[in-house]
């Protein structure tokens, strides 16, 4: 008895070693922080998806319709399938919503932190006090695409803009038709980590994988708005 058991434990121990960070998604989804519907660590339905361009006054324009900051050019896309808008990335470092602006992780309502309300003002941005939290308040306050309900997204809300059958190129695997000026790093989620407080979900744009970090890292950010 005693053999068999030593035999199927070290089984188990060998299946288990590799799948550490899929078990620590698998304790994020019981803890029910938002990973309930995090369907893959690869990407989502990006291959199949179709997007529309929406105008800063919330209006559908036409595909070649310019970004910019007219009312009737491009602001934000609408993934058809889910309905989400998504902010869209600027090239102009003096704005809000430039594409290379970092942010800390900060929320400093308690029902939605953790327990743990982040870390104020980390980044290095424009138009905000380059934390997740303030980052939203003033595009919420600027109405974009006549809107003032924009959050952070889950991480499935993410990773479904990712094609999965672009990866490893060290470029982001985002429709750049409709996603311009994105990168190929890590952009944060809404998403706590159950496991400790301290630290919340990002997903990386290049193969749509998702890993926790702390809340004073630095990184991206893209909003979305819509029923979760």
């Amino acid at each position: 008895m005693f053999s068999e058991f030593s035999t199927w434990g070290r089984i188990a121990l060998f299946i288990a070693i590799p799948f550490g960070c899929l078990c620590a998604e698998m304790q994020s989804v019981q803890a029910g922080d938002d990973g309930a519907t995090d369907r893959s660590k690869t990407g989502g339905l990006a291959k199949t998806s179709s997007f529309t361009r929406i105008s800063n006054t919330g209006a559908v324009v036409p595909s070649g319709t310019p970004l910019g900051s007219a009312p009737s050019n491009w602001a934000c896309t609408r993934e058809n399938g889910s309905e989400l808008l998504f902010e869209v990335k600027v090239d102009s470092p003096s704005t809000l919503r430039h594409r290379d602006h970092t942010y800390s992780w900060q929320d400093t309502n308690s029902a939605n932190n953790g327990g743990n309300a982040g870390t104020a003002g980390g980044g290095a941005c424009t138009g905000s006090t380059c934390d997740t939290q303030s980052y939203v308040t003033a595009v919420n306050a600027a109405v974009l695409c006549g809107f003032s309900d924009w959050r952070l997204p889950r991480k499935d809300e993410l990773q479904r803009l990712v094609d999965p059958s672009s990866q490893g190129t060290g470029q982001p695997t985002i429709n750049a038709a409709f996603f311009p000026n994105m990168t190929a790093g890590a952009y944060w989620t809404r998403a706590n980590f159950a496991g400790n407080a301290a630290l919340a979900w990002m997903v990386s744009m290049d193969d749509g994988r998702s890993t926790y970090r702390a809340k004073v890292s630095t990184i991206r950010v893209l909003l979305v708005r819509g029923a979760p």
